[in-house]
């Protein structure tokens, strides 16, 4: 429950900050379809993540047999890898990281609690129950550095503690507040080959360290004369490792360090008033981030470790526009901020200055979350009234939603986007599977229907053909061509031989069913009301898109005697 929960919950992470129109691609738009239905029927599978892993994806699943359990896209197919708690508890399998061709990730079962876990894609295995028997040590925030995965993990001696895995053994990398009180390493973060992250000791309180598996240390204590500087939101940019922190001299602001010392890098908030930097973000060298000044309130904001300005005061004065989501595509960093007139928006910077990329849909209903940058294009998730929160994409130009997964104001809430070969995978809730995986991937194919099997023909020589063209159809509309000809040679004078009766060509927007209005000359009027096996007709339709795509139906097909 707490999975699905978590799965509804992502949505409102966008809910205050949208955007896009509807405009039209130059290049043939990619298709979404749902990848598998995992737990058949209406209860959903759930994924939350997927995390590249060899050659497909290490995910989190339920299957309606077992609970959240560990499992991996491959070969076209999402499978379970193990039943870690067998049966319909879950072993809840964490976010993992990849070392040596193993993924290591925190799972529990009955016997252990939540411990380490590892597996190659086939099996898995317990690493070590650090805590013993079963109660968890339940290790968190796991980060690759130096060729080690390092980690934060309690047991009873030491309390919260900072671990590592160095040659597929776990062990515990130095008790920093010695004894059972925890030093709660957090913000884990890979620099220089090493562990850097907060800690907390009893001589200098939360400041930073690091590690490099052997030689742990205080890297500064920022905040000499109080308790803690309280690094957080480590992010590497460049030749700096940067983070939010205060030296209780200047507040909450940004500070860098190049592996030695912390310093500050700017006073945004001069004094001991906090400009709050969050959502650092590297931008090729430089670090994009939010922060507050008082007037201008809280707008996004570009250093390069030296100096540091704001990007934009998108919403001007002392109110914020809360700028969020930052990715890079192309030399210019994306992110969406808020404004009072067009709700939440995609905005984009080249470093200089920020600009509105838009705006992509009037009004001020929508929000935007969830980028992901994918092959050149930014994928994401969009709340419209219309439409409730739905995949789009953005290619820097124009931005469209891929699918209307669930129809109406509801929402498919799609969430994890992740590349997957030459396609794109995610989550999401059709309202029929539940939440299942989906791929978005290029279109293709083109899949027009022909509806029934016979159609009357009116005195005046009209018949009527309906057409299906679906609704997952992104390149529409289906462009048809259609002929109908004798099934098999009728008479005709004296020679028999099949009769081209008729030819139209339609157009069907796709999600509608059109009405092809096939007309026959007062010749074959006749024909078809004086001979029943001229009435047995062979229809042809050559369908093609907007992508190029092509498709050849060919139907038997009846049609009544003229009245």
């Amino acid at each position: 429950m707490k999975k699905i929960a978590a799965w509804l919950a992502t949505v409102a992470l966008g809910l205050s900050c949208l955007a896009c129109y509807a405009g039209s691609a130059t290049a043939a738009k990619p298709q979404a379809d749902l990848f598998q239905d995992v737990n058949a029927g209406p209860s959903g599978s759930y994924p939350e993540a997927f995390i590249p892993f060899g050659d497909g994806l290490f995910t989190s699943v339920q299957n309606g047999s077992t609970g959240f359990e560990p499992s991996i896209v491959e070969g076209g197919r999402l499978r379970l890898i193990t039943d870690i708690w067998p049966g319909l508890e879950p072993s809840d399998p964490g976010p993992g990281v990849e070392l040596g061709g193993m993924m290591y990730f925190a799972a529990d079962d009955e016997a252990h609690g939540r411990e380490l876990w590892r597996t190659e894609g086939t099996t898995t295995e317990l690493v070590l129950d650090i805590n013993p028997g079963p109660g968890s040590s339940s290790p968190d925030e796991l980060t690759v550095a130096g060729g080690r995965a390092f980690f934060s993990a309690t047991d009873p001696t030491h309390g919260r503690e900072l671990w590592q895995v160095n040659g597929g053994t776990a062990s515990l990398v130095m008790d920093i507040y010695p004894g059972a009180i925890a030093s709660g390493p957090s913000s884990l973060t890979g620099f220089l080959d090493k562990a850097y992250f907060a800690a907390y000791s009893p001589a200098d309180g939360n400041e930073l360290w690091s590690s490099d598996g052997t030689v742990t240390a205080e890297v500064s204590n920022l905040s000499p004369l109080s308790s803690s500087s309280n690094p957080s939101d480590l992010t590497v940019a460049g030749s700096n490792l940067y983070m939010a922190a205060t030296d209780n001299v200047h507040g909450y602001e940004l500070f860098k360090s190049s592996g030695g010392p912390v310093t500050l890098t700017t006073d945004l908030e001069p004094g001991i008033g906090s400009s709050s930097p969050t959502n650092l973000h590297r931008f090729g060298n430089r670090l994009l981030f939010r922060a507050f000044q008082t007037g201008a309130g809280t707008e996004p904001w570009i250093s390069d470790g030296t100096t540091s300005s704001r990007l934009a005061d998108i919403v001007p004065g002392p109110e914020s526009s809360f700028p969020g989501n930052f990715v890079e595509m192309g030399g210019q960093a994306y992110f969406t901020a808020f404004n009072e007139a067009d709700g939440s928006e995609i905005y984009r910077t080249d470093g200089s200055a920020a600009t509105l990329a838009g705006p992509l849909i009037p009004g001020d209903g929508g929000s935007v979350y969830g980028l992901k940058v994918i092959d050149g294009v930014i994928y994401f998730s969009a709340y419209t009234p219309e439409n409730g929160s739905e995949p789009w994409l953005f290619d820097g130009t124009s931005a469209y939603m891929v699918r209307d997964v669930l129809p109406g104001p509801e929402g498919s809430i799609p969430v994890a986007f992740t590349k997957l070969g030459d396609s794109v995978i995610f989550g999401a809730d059709d309202g029929i599977h539940g939440g299942e995986p989906w791929v978005i991937h290029p279109d293709r194919e083109v899949k027009l229907r022909l509806l029934g099997s016979r159609a009357g023909v009116s005195r005046k020589g009209y018949a009527a053909l309906r057409l299906s063209c679906p609704a997952s159809e992104p390149n529409g509309p289906c462009v048809s061509k259609i002929t109908v000809t004798t099934r098999k040679p009728v008479r005709v004078g004296k020679k028999r031989r099949r009769v081209m009766l008729s030819k139209k060509s339609i157009q069907v927007i796709a999600g509608n069913t059109g009405t092809a209005r096939i007309t026959f000359s007062r010749k074959h009027i006749g024909l078809l009301s004086r001979s029943s096996a001229a009435r047995k007709v062979l229809i042809r339709i050559r369908v093609n898109d907007y992508a190029g795509n092509r498709q050849t139906i060919t139907r038997k097909f009846k049609l009544g005697r003229p009245a």
